[in-house]
């Protein structure tokens, strides 16, 4: 399919009020060309040591998107998907993100940490691959629970609640849902910088003997930051528990 013929089906699958067989073809068909795409970005990040899930839009999601966001077909870039989650800070995203730009030609980058879309926040990698976009999510565990928990909530609530929407029913769990994405944010900022701060001060072992007071200040200065660390990581249990509450038994505790 030429990109225009693309654009024709994108069109004629928005207006159309009921979807056929005949109209659908075509879209599986489309959909089917990001496979292979799909399986050499994986090969790619697996040979760079990241082990990466895969999926496909479906054909209700795409076609919701065609009528929410007036996009055109042939330019949506999250039809073919694949996903990173990283255990360390954002530093350590960061640096998975130019590891995968370094390796993959064509790509742009969208960082939805600065600009979260409804509370949703990661890094993404667009990436041009056999003419086909793919899209590269690269999250945090922090970021990935707090999106299964959305996922989740959608659900049962409505989709909507994904783009803005008011909730119909559990109104305060899609606030807490928001504020803890909030929360995350400060949260993953800080550890990030104590991380960064804490690498760039002197080793005490490494210091001459005759240091000993600026040794004993330093040692000091890290055991604070330790603590500091210490209790953001217990913070971080909190919400953890919280996320996973609301993606296994459907609600957050109180």
């Amino acid at each position: 399919m030429t990109k225009s013929q693309i654009n024709k089906l994108g069109e004629k699958l928005r207006k159309a009020p009921r979807l056929d067989a005949e109209t659908l073809l075509p879209l599986q068909q489309f959909r089917a060309a990001y496979d292979e795409p799909m399986t050499e970005a994986q090969t790619v990040l697996r040979k760079l040591g990241f082990e990466a899930t895969s999926r496909l839009k479906t054909t209700n999601t795409i076609i919701d998107k065609l009528r929410r966001e007036r996009t055109r077909l042939a330019e949506m870039q999250d039809i073919g998907g694949l996903r990173i989650v990283s255990e360390g800070d954002m530093t350590k995203q960061d640096e998975i993100v130019n590891r995968i730009v370094n390796s993959l030609p064509n790509t742009r980058v969208i960082d939805r940490r600065k600009s979260p879309t409804h509370g949703y926040r990661a890094v993404h990698v667009i990436a041009t691959v056999d003419g086909r976009f793919i899209e590269i999510q690269v999250r945090t565990q922090l970021q990935d629970l707090w999106a299964q928990a959305m996922e989740r909530l959608a659900d049962e609530v409505g989709r909507d609640i994904r783009y803005g929407g008011a909730p119909l029913k559990r109104r305060e769990d899609v606030e807490n849902l928001l504020n803890i994405s909030h929360e995350i944010a400060e949260i993953e900022d800080i550890l990030t910088e104590v991380n960064q701060l804490e690498t760039r001060l002197p080793q005490p072992r490494r210091m001459a003997r005759g240091q000993r007071e600026l040794r004993l200040q330093i040692a000091s200065h890290v055991a604070g930051l330790q603590r500091f660390r210490d209790n953001l990581h217990g913070r971080e249990r909190v919400i953890r528990v919280m996320l996973q509450a609301l993606i296994t038994r459907g609600g957050i505790p109180k």
